[in-house]
């Protein structure tokens, strides 16, 4: 898996990502958030589309 950054531009409950997209095959999505505390999430989806 080749992860690359997205941007990422928004407010606080809603968010938009800027995807690069390869040329053919599938994108996977993954998302990581903080909390005021310093605890992390992430969030994967592999194969969460494909590209014709």
């Amino acid at each position: 898996m080749n992860w690359q950054p997205a941007k990422v531009s928004g407010q606080v409950g809603r968010c938009d990502a800027e995807l690069r997209h390869p040329a053919t095959g599938s994108v996977s999505l993954r998302a990581k958030a903080p909390d005021a505390d310093g605890n992390t999430t992430t969030q994967s989806i592999l194969h969460a589309y494909r590209l014709r």
